[in-house]
């Protein structure tokens, strides 16, 4: 078992330098698909194009130019429960959210090394978002200022459902570790907009105080929310790519 383990370290410190022998960045007319996650912002719900995952493709016009497009997507749930029983009140909120969209750009690469490809570009990106709130009080003792057992219960479907809308300056870097083999990282930052609300807000409260308890629920529709500013967008992407 130790003389197979020793024949395989030896067979991968033979290929390994192989490898990076052959590490060489694209050239004109190879293209390249890249899959990135993030790594430092993992908010969704935002105007900015913050999605958990990428996927993009680029076509290199040149050496040191390449189109780009590519899709992202997010998904997140957050929940948190605080236990004030001091006060007598037991509060949970869950919030969920999602989204998806499209963009298009352009990135120039500089740099002489044939393993190490910096980079700087721009991107124009479309998408959707939606999310959901459920949020619960509830009165644990006399302290809450009701009776033991009632709640109060908040539901938001719909929760900033709508679109958004970007450009961004972008910046980043692959190092090829193969031929056709890169990893590396990238950052984002532009101005985004972005339309949000129209969603349904049902309240719901519950009292066991009276025989039978009492469920009262009222219901109204959410505003539109128009938002836009300067941030960071995909920010700490870190990315693995194929090119052929």
């Amino acid at each position: 078992m130790k003389f197979r383990m020793k024949k395989i370290i030896l067979l991968f410190a033979a290929i390994l330098p192989g490898f990076a022998g052959l590490a060489q960045k694209p050239l004109k007319g190879n293209k390249g698909f890249t899959f990135g996650v993030m790594g430092i912002d993992s908010i969704v719900l935002t105007t900015a194009n913050n999605g958990t995952g990428t996927l993009s493709f680029k076509y290199l016009i040149r050496d040191d130019l390449a189109a780009r497009a590519g899709v992202f997507f997010g998904n997140s749930k957050f929940s948190t429960e605080s236990d004030t029983t001091n006060l007598g009140v037991l509060y949970s909120v869950t919030t969920k959210s999602t989204s998806m969209g499209i963009s298009l750009g352009i990135s120039k690469s500089f740099g002489s090394s044939p393993k190490l490809d910096p980079y700087v570009g721009a991107d124009v990106w479309y998408g959707f978002l939606n999310g959901s709130l459920d949020s619960v009080k509830k009165i644990v003792n006399k302290k809450g200022g009701g009776p033991e057992g009632m709640y109060y219960r908040t539901q938001v479907s719909d929760a900033g459902k709508g679109y958004k809308f970007g450009i961004k300056a972008v910046a980043g870097f692959n190092y090829f570790f193969s031929e056709h083999f890169a990893a590396g990282g990238e950052f984002g930052y532009g101005f985004s907009t972005a339309s949000t609300g129209n969603g349904k807000t049902t309240m719901t409260k519950y009292d066991p105080s009276v025989n039978p308890p009492t469920t009262v629920t009222t219901g109204y529709n959410s505003a539109t929310v128009k938002s836009s500013g300067f941030g960071t967008q995909g920010g700490g992407l870190i990315c693995l790519s194929v090119f052929f």
